[in-house]
Parts: structure tokens; C-alpha cells; sequence
């Protein structure tokens, strides 16, 4: 207790220091210093870009392709890099400033002047001038701390505490720990020498199971844009956050153990597939004592997951994350454990998958929070608060801190790596701003500075009239014709968004549901299940431009090749294992919702952990199939595949809280018919 005392009388005095000191920084970067602009290039990338001369003589080096824009009288506007300079010598941008320059004041040919991101030193305008002076004296600037400082001085001060409680409880009853793990023999529940024999035969299918898939699609397919944006990130060790972070940062720290292969996504997939496998198995063995649940391997015959967990692609990755965080939890909810450093590292486990889940995919958010309806009943179950008031409320003051929680994890993970910025998102808003306003002819609304040079409503309307399904093509760099402005801040777009929807809610209803039919009714669009001469294609993208990643992996690592014998077992199984529409799953899901909504809020069964998990997985598919619908670039399959092993899961749960209640119901009647 002393030691504690003593800890909190350290570290609470020092966190209050720590925070006066941010605050004291703040002020002082507050005030308004002179610098000037200078480093003045040209931009010879986004100078073609806005000129469309992307593609124009590729073979030049940069002092060639500088000597053609600069004599090419069709070039009229210039793109030029530049960076601002400071006359103080202390407060100036550093690892604990930010720099935010006032740009108001600049001369006339400086148009669209736009610095890097959040807080850096550089920026880019354009210009009709080739070449600009030395320098633009009597910049104003502020400076402000790095949100990323704080981010990781937070962290910082939580892992502190964390590890003095870790210490404290862990290391601080280290005889207890040592009498506990070692000195009991029964970690679980006991196991009759059948279900240990189940076990240890079950861990051998799934270990056989998972080596054959592994030796069958070597190195896993990675032939895709995006695969190949995130491998260039992990390799390069620069990162953004257009693709979930974590992904490239989950590569890069394996290339630098195990160095740089090309399986290694395709491996985590196997791997949390046949794991989560193994452990449903196991739970429902150890309920019904009945080999029949062995029938569950059929899942595998499904070709929907089966060939899915051949692609790298994060949407396959992030669902195996969910499939094995929801197998874990029903593993926990079936097997009671004794051991309570067992239960703990469990639970760390489960953590750790939920987080790398809920971080893997841009709106996997949606998809996690619903389970946390299942975490908040277990937290209050052991409360026993029978008033239902005081249940309530803690029940929906618990949801919101869970909320809080997960949106904090989201948005400060990238800002922990100097990630600030990040308009991945912009297309989707826009199609949905195009959803409503272009049936009402109404562009009273957007501002004209989203739109591109030369571009109008009407070019919005000719687009979207085009292809109401594709938001790629209002604002991405990979598209020339879109008619707003591409990897740039949109001022006021979720403003402007929100204002749309509630002024013509009925076009913004019938956009959504035409990507709902798409999506749950009409969609065919399965080209992720691959046939074999897909599947060993080499994908080097325009211009050659990923010939320089696939040459960093071994020759046997650059795509899937398969011999013979690999290549007739892959299609036999193409052949005969079978498709489920996706509208199947979707339909089952909504059953089984509304059937546990009853049976909890109707029929008021609160006392069974099952049916609440069972509820929650529900929730949660449809939850995902809300936000897929709501928030989703392109019809593709690969966006909803996450509620095929969810709605699996919701399932098995289901048909598992049915089976008990059944066994409770002939235990009655038999103990009643002794009586």
C-alpha cells in the first residue's frame, strides 16, 4: 500500500506538470511570428498531372520531363513546391511544433495555395510564372503543438499506469502465480480423456487443413492495386492512411524479422480462419459431448470463404479478424476456465484480435461496436442491479464509453505516427451529395471551389447519370474526368452532406437502397472467387509501375504458379465445392435478429449469455450491412463479404441457445415427472 501511495504521489504531481507544460507551449507558439516562403521548385509530377500529361514521354528523366514543361507553350500553369523559413530561432516547426502560415496575403500568381498537411513546413500553389524569386518575405505564422506529441505523451502516461498495475498484481503475487499455473493440473473446467482425445484429434485436422490450403494457393494472391500500394508503404517504411495503417505497419515489422516474402497476409488469413475454426468446434463439443459437430468442417466446402482467404485484400483479412474475435468470445462463453492467468491471457488475446479488427479496415468500427452489447451485459451481470432504471442507464452510459473508446482508438492511432490527413473518404461523400442533388437539380449548395478546372453541375449530373453505383469517379487521381477536385480538404463536405440529405431525404432513401438491391439482391459480382487461370496472373500495373515491388520478393513468391497437381486439385475444388449468395446470409441474419429481439425484449429471456451473444453477432452483421450500403465506393463483393462468417457465427450461436433451451425444457419435465 505504501509503494501505491507513493506511485500515485510521483505520478499524479507529474502528469499535472506535464499537461501545464502542452499548455504553456500552446500559448507561446500562439503568437504571431514572421517568416518567409522560399525553396521555391517546380513540381514536375502534379505539373503534368494538371495539365493531363501524365502519360507523356515516360522515358525522360526528371531534367527531361523539367526541360519539356518548361518549353511546351501549351503548359500555361505551374505547379511549385515551396517551403516557409523562419527568422526566430526557437520557434520555428520541430518535433513539437506544427507550423499554420497565413497565406491571404500572397501575390497574385499564387493561386491554390495548399500546404503538405497538418502542420508542415511545406505546401504547393499554382502559378502562370515558370519561375518564382528567391524568396516572399513578411510571412505571418502560428504554431501549435503536434497533435501527434500529445498523442503519444497520452499513451505514454497510460502505459505507465498500466505497467505499474501489471507489476503490482502480476509480479506482486508471484507465488500465487507460480502455485496456480503450475501447481494445478485442471486449467479448464474438467475434460473427460474423450473430449482430451477430441481436442488433440480436432488441433490435428485443423493444422492438416490449414498446411494444405497454405501449400495449395503459395504465396496467396496479392495481384492487386491496393496490395501493392500498402507492400510499397511496408517496404519504403513512409506510411498514410488512404489503406488502414496497421496493415503496412503489421508488414513492415514482419519484413523486418522474418524479412521481405509475399505470403505473409495470405498466412494470417489461414491462420485465423482454421483458429477460429478449431475453437468453435471445440466449444460446441464440450456442451453436446457429440461428434456430430464435427459436420462444422463442411464450412470449408464453402467456396464463398474457402477461395475469399486465397486474397490478400484487406476486406478478407479484416473478416477473418472478426471471425476469430466472435470464435474466441463464444470459446469463452462455453468453456469456463479456472485458471485465472489463463482466463486473463485469453482475454488479453481476444483484446488484441479486436483491436488489430477494428483498426485493419476503415469502418470495421461499425461492425465491432455491436458485440460490445454482449461485453456491457456481462459487465452488469456481475453487478446483479435489480433496479431496471438504474440498469438502463448504466447499460447506455457503458455504450457510450465503449463508443467513445472505439472512436478514440481509430482517430488517434494514425495521429500516434504523424498521420494527420486523410481524404480517402471524400468520393463517398460526394456520390452521396450527387445522390440527392442531382435528381432535384439543386447545386445551390456546393461550393465552387470542389469542382476542377472547367468542370460544372452538369459535368456532376453527366456522371453520375453515367453511374449512380461508382464514387471513384468524382474524386480520385486515377480518374482524369471527375468533376470535383482529388486528394484535398473539401471545406464544409460533411456540412454540406448532411444539409443535402435532410433537404431531399428521398432521393438520399432511394440512393441507398439502389446499392442495397445491388449489393443483397442483384449482386453477382464474385470475380474474388477466382478460377485457376486467374488466380496465376502476373498484375504489374500501368506503366510497369509495380515491377519494382514484385522484384523485391523471391521468384517463387511473385504470384501464385501452380504445378500440376496443384493446379487439378485447385479446380476440382472450384469445381464442386458450392456458392452461396450473399442474399442468403443477408436474409438469415435479419431472422435471427428479429426472432432474438422477441425472445430478449418480448418473451424477456435476460439471463442467458447465448442468446445476448447470439443477438449481438446479428446486430452486428446487419450493422455491417448498413454501413456497406451507406459508405461504399463501387459495387464489389469484397466490401459485404465480412456478414458471410459473421452471419455463420450468428448461426451456430443461435441454433446453440435453441439446443440448450431444449435440454433445459427435458430436464424439467423429467425432474417434474420424478416429483
Amino acid at each position: 500500500m505504501k509503494h501505491k501511495n507513493l506511485f500515485l504521489k510521483i505520478y499524479i504531481p507529474f502528469v499535472i506538470v506535464t499537461i501545464i507544460a502542452l499548455v504553456v507551449l500552446q500559448i507561446l507558439g500562439s503568437k504571431s511570428r514572421i517568416g518567409y516562403l522560399t525553396d521555391f521548385n517546380l513540381n514536375i509530377d502534379k505539373t503534368l498531372e494538371l495539365n493531363n500529361l501524365e502519360n507523356i514521354n515516360n522515358d525522360l528523366d526528371e531534367e527531361g520531363l523539367k526541360n519539356f514543361i518548361l518549353n511546351n507553350e501549351n503548359i500555361t500553369n505551374y505547379v511549385h513546391h515551396f517551403r516557409i523559413r523562419y527568422y526566430d530561432k526557437t520557434f520555428r516547426n520541430n518535433d513539437i511544433y506544427g507550423v499554420y502560415p497565413d497565406l491571404s496575403n500572397l501575390p497574385d500568381y499564387m493561386k491554390n495555395v495548399e500546404m503538405d498537411g497538418d502542420g508542415s513546413p511545406y505546401g504547393n500553389f499554382i502559378s502562370d510564372k515558370r519561375e518564382i524569386e528567391e524568396k516572399i518575405d513578411n510571412i505571418n505564422y502560428i504554431l501549435k503543438v503536434k497533435n501527434n506529441l500529445i498523442s503519444i505523451i497520452c499513451v505514454i502516461l497510460i502505459f505507465i499506469l498500466a505497467i505499474k498495475f501489471f507489476i503490482y498484481y502480476a509480479f506482486g503475487n508471484f507465488l500465487n502465480f507460480y502455485k496456480e499455473i503450475i501447481g494445478k493440473k485442471e486449467y479448464f473446467n474438467p475434460l473427460s480423456v474423450n473430449e482430451k482425445i477430441f481436442i488433440i484429434v480436432n488441433c490435428i485436422i485443423v493444422l492438416i487443413l490449414f498446411i494444405f490450403q497454405f501449400w495449395l494457393g503459395f504465396p496467396g494472391y496479392f495481384q492487386w492495386a491496393d496490395n501493392y500500394v500498402i507492400i510499397g508503404e511496408a517496404i519504403a517504411n513512409n506510411y498514410s492512411n488512404w489503406h488502414p495503417v496497421i496493415i503496412s505497419l503489421t508488414l513492415h515489422f514482419l519484413y523486418k524479422i522474418f524479412g521481405v516474402h509475399s505470403y505473409y497476409l495470405f498466412f494470417i488469413n489461414l491462420f485465423l480462419f482454421y483458429l477460429g475454426l478449431a475453437l468453435i468446434i471445440i466449444s460446441l463439443y464440450h456442451r453436446f459431448k457429440t461428434k456430430k459437430v464435427l459436420l462444422i468442417y463442411l464450412l470449408i466446402f464453402i467456396k464463398d470463404i474457402y477461395f475469399m482467404n486465397f486474397s490478400q485484400v484487406k476486406d478478407s483479412t479484416a473478416s477473418m479478424f472478426i471471425w476469430l474475435l466472435y470464435s474466441l468470445i463464444f470459446f469463452q462463453l462455453s468453456m469456463p476456465i479456472n485458471n485465472r492467468y489463463i482466463r486473463l491471457f485469453i482475454k488479453i488475446f481476444t483484446a488484441i484480435i479486436l483491436l488489430f479488427g477494428l483498426l485493419w479496415r476503415h469502418n470495421m468500427i461499425v461492425t465491432i461496436y455491436p458485440i460490445f452489447i454482449l461485453i456491457t451485459y456481462l459487465c452488469l451481470k456481475t453487478n446483479q442491479i435489480k433496479n431496471i432504471k438504474e440498469y438502463v442507464k448504466s447499460f447506455v452510459i457503458l455504450m457510450l464509453l465503449w463508443a467513445i473508446i472505439l472512436v478514440g482508438i481509430v482517430k488517434v492511432f494514425p495521429h500516434i505516427l504523424g498521420i494527420h490527413y486523410n481524404y480517402a473518404s471524400n468520393h463517398l461523400f460526394l456520390l452521396q451529395i450527387a445522390g440527392c442533388s442531382v435528381p432535384a437539380n439543386d447545386n445551390s449548395l456546393i461550393p465552387k471551389e470542389w469542382y476542377e478546372d472547367g468542370k460544372t453541375f452538369e459535368d456532376v449530373k453527366k456522371t453520375y447519370n453515367d453511374n449512380p453505383l461508382n464514387a471513384d469517379n468524382f474524386s480520385t487521381g486515377w480518374v482524369k474526368e471527375r468533376p470535383f477536385l482529388a486528394n484535398t480538404k473539401l471545406v464544409n463536405l460533411k456540412r454540406v452532406w448532411i444539409k443535402y440529405i435532410f433537404k431531399y431525404p428521398i432521393n438520399y432513401i432511394k440512393h441507398i437502397n439502389r446499392f442495397f438491391i445491388e449489393f443483397c439482391i442483384k449482386n453477382k459480382k464474385s470475380w474474388w472467387l477466382m478460377n485457376s487461370d486467374f488466380i496465376q496472373r502476373l498484375y504489374i500495373g500501368f506503366n510497369n509501375t509495380h515491377i519494382p515491388i514484385i522484384n523485391r520478393f523471391n521468384s517463387n513468391e511473385q504470384k501464385i504458379t501452380f504445378t500440376p497437381l496443384r493446379e487439378k486439385i485447385y479446380n476440382f475444388l472450384f469445381k464442386n465445392m458450392f456458392h452461396i449468395p450473399i442474399i442468403f446470409c443477408v436474409i438469415s441474419t435479419f431472422i435471427i435478429f428479429i426472432i432474438n429481439f422477441i425472445l430478449i425484449f418480448t418473451k424477456r429471456i435476460f439471463n442467458s449469455n447465448l442468446l445476448i451473444y447470439s443477438f449481438s453477432v446479428s446486430f452486428s452483421s446487419i450493422a455491417t450491412i448498413f454501413i456497406v450500403v451507406s459508405f461504399t465506393p463501387v459495387v464489389d463483393i469484397r466490401y459485404i463479404y465480412p456478414v458471410y462468417p459473421i452471419s455463420i457465427i450468428s448461426l451456430i450461436s443461435f441454433f446453440t441457445f435453441i439446443k440448450e433451451l431444449q435440454g433445459e425444457k427435458n430436464e424439467n419435465s423429467r425432474y417434474y415427472s420424478l416429483l
